[in-house]
């Protein structure tokens, strides 16, 4: 499974061509898998608990928290380097599985969240880490990763492995962190109601629309060209003038919307005054953007994801295109490559977190932990949390709003 995924991808593997690698009849196979999908998950979760027994192993040693967490993320780099199609099935393939992958994906994600809260909280002077900030960590890890196996950079670095604990390090002291919507003073953003594109607006700009708010609708696997030209009000023979099939038309749709955010937020950024305000402002902006265009947020954090390995490669790519955003207008220290990549997963793992909860709408509460994960690892946490007025201030929420926050923050339980 390991081989035959990493030359063609989960979605293009059959049994026939499992069942011929492995040298065993196809009624072997079914005997241990009910199906493909059963055989993938067993492999996934082989891999995922391999992984977990070495890099536990090396933290399990003797030494002081840092030298045992460093060791941990060495092991962790290595093992990915060494081990580099069994890693590319359980941190890029897995994500254009199926939904049963993806919540696997949840599930590992979940376990290394608890184990990072595990290695932060044995530093000196501790305080329990942010659950937010923990799932952000996490994120951040994970997309330095899927670099490296999407561009094949396998050399052993043990430098990557101590900046990476530098940069966890960074948020000590996130327990303060508070996201309510008065201690941001939350502002809703303009919502205008989904409406049918009007006559006058260019055919293929209807077409994109309505890629996108069907599969918000009924998911990207289910999507037809049929389902596009109906909402659109358009002909097949125009649709097919422009694209080639519903898939192009859905990542054409996520491209446009992409672009579109991404200038906004790079403007916000340069009409603020001051490196930590063009931080502010391009947060706030990026949120107020996704959480008035749901339909976009659902396709770029979820449903790009469905559609095999090209939708995960894509959808990887916006990360990585996301922390060429961040080095923009981050202050100067932080605009190294692999601390903007390690931000950038760590916001959008934020992001995509709310997104996957049905939580878009609410982003912008989220505006002080994206800006205090962009800020913390240049200036520190304790500064970052003075600049953001956060764990000094009043809490002016009701009892049920912040167990609302809790409920949402915190990771699922099993």
């Amino acid at each position: 499974m390991i081989e035959s995924v990493a030359e063609q991808g989960y979605l293009a593997t059959t049994v026939t061509q499992l069942r011929a690698r492995a040298g065993v009849s196809k009624r072997t196979i079914y005997d241990h898998f009910p199906s493909k999908e059963a055989y993938f998950l067993a492999t996934y979760d082989l891999v995922v608990y391999e992984f977990v027994k070495e890099i536990a192993g090396a933290y399990e040693t003797s030494g002081a928290w840092d030298e045992r967490t460093l060791r941990s993320l060495r092991v962790l780099v290595r093992t990915v380097q060494e081990r580099h199609d069994a890693a590319r099935l359980v941190l890029i393939e897995g994500l254009g599985a199926g939904r049963a992958a993806i919540e696997r994906s949840e599930q590992a994600s979940r376990m290394f969240e608890r184990m990072i809260c595990i290695c932060l909280g044995e530093a000196p002077r501790a305080t329990p880490l942010h659950p937010l900030i923990a799932k952000g960590i996490m994120g951040g890890v994970t997309a330095v990763l899927r670099h490296q196996i999407i561009h094949a950079d396998l050399e052993c670095s043990l430098e990557l492995a101590a900046e990476m604990l530098r940069w966890m390090a960074s948020y000590q002291g996130s327990s303060q962190l508070t996201v309510t919507r008065e201690s941001i003073g939350f502002q809703a953003p303009r919502l205008s109601a989904p409406t049918r594109p009007d006559a006058t607006e260019d055919e293929r700009t209807k077409m994109l629309a309505s890629a996108l708010r069907v599969a918000a609708r009924i998911g990207s696997t289910n999507l037809t060209v049929a389902h596009i030209i109906e909402d659109a009000g358009c002909s097949d023979e125009a649709f097919f003038e422009l694209f080639d099939d519903c898939e192009q038309c859905f990542f054409e749709a996520v491209e446009h919307d992409l672009v579109t955010l991404h200038e906004r937020v790079v403007q916000a950024c340069a009409d603020a005054r001051g490196r930590v305000a063009s931080v502010r402002e391009g947060v706030r902006v990026l949120m107020a953007e996704l959480a008035a265009n749901p339909t976009f947020a659902r396709a770029a954090c979820i449903e790009v994801f469905n559609l095999g390995r090209d939708g995960a490669l894509y959808g990887v790519s916006m990360s990585e295109r996301f922390s060429v955003l961040l080095a923009d207008g981050s202050p100067p220290t932080v605009a190294s490559e692999l601390s903007s990549r390690l931000i950038a997963g760590a916001v959008w793992e934020v992001i995509r977190n709310s997104v996957a909860r049905d939580e878009t709408r609410r982003l912008p509460e989220l505006e002080d932990v994206a800006t205090y994960l962009i800020l913390a690892p240049s200036i520190g946490a304790d500064e970052a949390l003075g600049l953001l007025s956060i764990g000094h201030r009043e809490q002016r929420t009701s009892s049920a709003d912040h167990e609302r926050y809790l409920q949402l923050s915190a990771p699922a339980s099993r």
